[in-house]
């Protein structure tokens, strides 16, 4: 076979294998993770009602260590900064995101804080904190304000909660 069928045929898998991984959908969970040592929690929503948005709960759920904090209107728990619907049409849909960071353990457990941040959602931003007790489990606190918000006033904002073993 000539060189240059060669180089059409790899030239062609290439392009098959960049269009399988950018169509490839990103996984997509609810609940408690199937892979051993991570723990995704779908702890529920409140909805928006102004400027200002406040969650606040404790939950029998638990990780070694928490890692982040995503809260969006999607209806499902995704992991991570990225957008899983980039590049779909999907208007209205919002999203913020939080990485965790360990402060030092106090007497009962630990805590966990994060910023949130807009990955959709414009002029809005926000605090989480999440803390760990033997005797109490895991309580989360978070808030996003900002003029934004407004916008999607009676939409619901589920929080998802990421931890690791």
């Amino acid at each position: 076979m000539p060189a240059s069928n060669w180089r059409k045929i790899i030239a062609a898998s290439l392009l098959a294998m960049l269009v399988a991984t950018s169509v490839a959908s990103p996984p997509r969970v609810a609940g408690q993770s199937t892979q051993l040592g991570i723990s995704l929690q779908d702890l529920g929503g409140v909805n928006v009602t102004g400027n200002n948005w406040n969650f606040s709960g404790d939950f029998q759920v638990s990780a070694g260590a928490w890692e982040s904090v995503t809260i969006s209107n999607y209806g499902y728990c995704f992991v991570g900064p990225n957008d899983p619907r980039a590049g779909t049409a999907h208007a209205a849909a919002v999203f913020y995101f939080a990485q965790l960071d360990a402060q030092p353990p106090g007497r009962d457990g630990y805590t966990f804080k994060g910023e949130l941040k807009a990955g959709r959602g414009g002029n809005v931003a926000g605090q989480v904190t999440v803390t760990t007790s033997i005797s109490t489990g895991t309580h989360i606190e978070a808030t996003l304000s900002g003029s934004d918000l407004s916008f999607y006033q009676d939409n619901t904002l589920e929080v998802c909660l990421l931890g690791s073993s």
